[in-house]
């Protein structure tokens, strides 16, 4: 009886795993058919959270050499990224146009009279710079309106002179005037 029972199981299980089998055979069939006639793929692909590092990965220099390691795999596809995104060296060609007349017109102005930069700004210099454009617009990123820093006397514009000066001296943006994140997605 026992017997008759365990191959009775046994033959239950393998019927069902069939049907299974046999269901998730013409499910996928029906929707790869589905997209080569125009539908939407979405549906095989499974989306997941977290899609971790492969167990195992080919190298990256052609060898065919298999890392299984996850230290190995995890270096190898670090390389591959950085490789990926890296930036080529400029090649080394000639440039005769930067021999024309003209160019070497600016160049010689240039060595005689160099531009300066960055390089702070006076008082009076600050004035003239907040005398133009529009005197009422929206407060910038600090706050303060341009008509209200303009009317400012000598000692009191001095604390935002010496801002302007910092940030355009150091290329920084003290505090959290704008934050601001760059990311990149690999298409």
């Amino acid at each position: 009886m026992i017997a008759k029972c365990k191959a009775i199981n046994k033959d239950l299980y393998k019927e069902q795993s069939n049907e299974v089998y046999t269901r998730a055979k013409r499910f996928d069939a029906y929707h790869i058919s589905n997209v080569l006639s125009g539908g939407s793929t979405k549906r095989l692909v499974q989306a997941a959270e977290f899609v971790p590092l492969p167990m195992s990965i080919n190298t990256i220099d052609g060898t065919g050499k298999l890392l299984t390691s996850p230290d190995q795999v995890k270096e190898e596809t670090r390389q591959y990224w950085e490789k990926l995104y890296g930036r080529q060296p400029v090649p080394d060609m000639d440039k005769p146009w930067l021999q024309t007349k003209s160019v070497n017109e600016v160049h010689g102005h240039v060595m005689a009279n160099p531009f300066q930069w960055p390089r702070k700004v006076s008082l009076t210099d600050y004035r003239a710079l907040i005398r133009k454009g529009n005197a009422r617009p929206s407060p910038s990123p600090d706050g303060m309106e341009k008509w209200c820093v303009k009317s400012l006397s000598d000692y009191s514009l001095t604390p935002v002179l010496e801002l302007h000066n910092y940030m355009t001296t150091n290329s920084c943006f003290p505090g959290n005037i704008k934050d601001m994140y760059l990311t990149m997605f690999h298409k």
